[in-house]
């Protein structure tokens, strides 16, 4: 008997925390629709109405149409693809072959939206961030016995949803937002309707942050695998547009991932799990910054305030370089733990592959950004 009342005790306790993680998530998404209220307004209005007069240009998301009266969504797509040329409203230049938005009157077969959908998730990456959760607890656990623990296959899934469904939201917020009207994407092709993704997202959030809570053990992975979902459901929206901060968000949600997979396995020798992640999250910020070096003129003209817009690319260089060589460090971390070793094949060969990527970046330092330069460092 005291063994069922403690049992039932935790279980109410696990699904108080699930409704109150759902409740914060559904205040957030509250809370990011409120900020675009009003283009979510215009946006259902152009998907549920038609044309109110003959032959008048309609622009949404930077995809322009021009509906004909009496002329359908199929003859529209015919003539895109025939390369017929539609004048902006907003501007006196002509844009080939604009991509068709779709309408919630002509919806797709079920099968089809399902597979456009999985589409949107970059299936591609999914053995990345797997591999990402096994390799922390692998590392950990030193055993293959670790795959019988149920933690483990669960943060690793749930590690590899979250960023499988963040692909989805972002490609949701960037149609709104106009970004990806020019890319052929589910949703700028038509096969998927904004709110059918917007649908699928929200769900995935919801019921990865209810049983996140309700089977994960540790109040540490549960703390992990909410941040992460946070964290990829308000980056477009909010965070990607904050200088610096869009490049740690980043960082984080992929090298959590190998702590997350540690903790499945105990937290006793969690920093054999924490030195692979802070080399990953180095070289992540690295490659983050660099990047947005190298799209630093078009990140301007777009206003977007990347670190190269904000301070400059010799001082966006610097910090790039500052957190390769931070990277080169990561096999001294356990020092700072007492009884920790130090590993000698990372503490060798870690060093010597940074020391290669430090070189390449000054490199293109010198070489004054040159397109070329960057791509080989990158690459």
């Amino acid at each position: 008997q005291p063994f069922r009342r403690c049992s039932a005790r935790k279980t109410g306790q696990r699904t108080m925390r699930s409704l109150l993680g759902i409740a914060v998530l559904l205040v957030s998404l509250g809370v990011v629709q409120s900020f675009m209220l009003p283009s979510r307004l215009a946006i259902h209005s152009h998907f549920t109405h038609g044309p109110r007069t003959a032959n008048r240009p309609r622009q949404a998301l930077g995809g322009l149409m021009n509906h004909n009266q009496g002329e359908g969504l199929d003859a529209h797509r015919l003539k895109v693809r025939k390369g017929v040329s539609l004048l902006s409203t907003s501007s006196s230049r002509s844009i080939e072959n604009p991509i068709p938005i779709p309408r919630l009157s002509d919806p797709h077969p079920l099968l089809v939206t399902c597979r456009e959908l999985i589409r949107m998730t970059r299936p591609a990456c999914i053995p990345g961030e797997l591999g990402l959760a096994f390799m922390g607890s692998l590392l950990v656990a030193r055993s293959m016995e670790c795959f019988l623990l149920s933690d483990v296959w669960l943060v690793a899934l749930f590690s590899a949803a979250t960023g499988a469904f963040s692909m989805v939201i972002n490609d949701y917020f960037d149609f709104r937002s106009g970004a990806d009207a020019l890319k052929p994407k589910p949703l700028t092709l038509g096969t998927v309707h904004p709110e059918q993704a917007l649908l699928a997202a929200a769900v995935f959030y919801l019921s990865t942050m209810f049983f996140a809570s309700l089977l994960l053990q540790s109040l540490t992975l549960r703390a992990l695998v909410s941040c992460s979902l946070m964290a990829t459901f308000l980056y477009t929206p909010m965070l990607k547009g904050i200088c610096f901060v869009k490049n740690l968000v980043v960082a984080f949600v992929i090298s959590q991932a190998i702590v997350a997979g540690g903790l499945a396995v105990g937290g006793a020798n969690l920093v054999r799990a924490v030195v692979p992640a802070f080399y990953v999250f180095s070289t992540i910020m690295w490659q983050e910054i660099m990047m947005d070096i190298n799209d630093e003129e078009g990140d301007r003209n777009a206003g977007i305030r990347t670190l190269p817009v904000t301070v400059g690319k010799h001082a966006a260089m610097a910090v790039a370089t500052f957190f390769a060589f931070l990277a080169s460090l990561s096999p001294l971390l356990p020092l700072l733990v007492p009884g920790a070793q130090v590993s000698p094949v990372a503490a060798s060969v870690i060093p010597l592959v940074q020391s290669v990527i430090i070189f390449g970046s000054v490199r293109a330092w010198r070489a004054s950004f040159q397109r070329e330069e960057m791509d080989v460092v990158l690459n």
